[in-house]
């Protein structure tokens, strides 16, 4: 494979139909995207359709400059050099060609964002730590849930300076022992109190 080189369009376009011609296995050339055809496919300076490769995880976008692969089957981009947004905060989206699935591995994986975190699924989360802990440190932490909410441990600690708990319907509360105390008042309020 030849270095990565800088060639005009339409020497490009020549440099492709040579290869064609002599049965070469690949050039490695740069480009520029014009326009997008479709989820896939990608139209270049030299009127080329360009498809991304596997291993190209950054989703290229009109006016990149890319570095891309001549062969005998085709056109691939196989690299992102350059995104002309100068100035601004260059925005970028990761993921396979045709969606497909993706793992990440690693002893240590460390996720980090400056300013905010989004983690979006239209459907499951599933989060696992069999011989571990979650560990969660927030200023606020808001749940909201449109089923149901189910929680499950051997022991369960809340300690904090003030609780409220509010229900629209009825409140159960069932244990073997309870034990209810106050340091100064305990105020029981209903229309009816039944006990025994």
């Amino acid at each position: 494979m030849n270095a990565p080189c800088k060639i005009n369009a339409e020497e490009r376009r020549a440099a492709s139909i040579r290869l064609a011609d002599a049965g070469q296995s690949c050039r490695v050339v740069t480009s520029q995207i014009v326009a997008q055809q479709g989820p896939e496919q990608w139209h270049l300076e030299d009127g080329q359709i360009a498809h991304r490769a596997f291993s190209c995880l950054v989703h290229p976008e009109v006016g990149d400059e890319v570095l891309t692969a001549l062969s005998d089957k085709g056109v691939l981009i196989i690299s992102i050099l350059a995104r002309p947004h100068a100035g601004q905060s260059v925005a970028g989206c990761v993921g396979l060609p045709a969606e497909v699935a993706m793992t990440i591995r690693g002893a240590n994986l460390k996720l980090f964002a400056s300013s905010s975190l989004v983690i979006e699924c239209l459907k499951d989360i599933d989060l696992k730590t069999p011989f571990g802990k979650v560990q969660v440190l927030a200023e606020s932490f808001i749940q909201t849930v449109f089923g149901t909410f189910v929680s499950l441990a051997r022991s369960h600690l809340v300690k904090t300076t003030n609780y409220e708990l509010k229900a629209e319907g009825s409140i159960v509360s069932t244990g073997e022992i309870q034990v209810l105390t106050a340091k100064s008042d305990i105020v029981m309020d209903a229309s009816r109190i039944n006990m025994g």
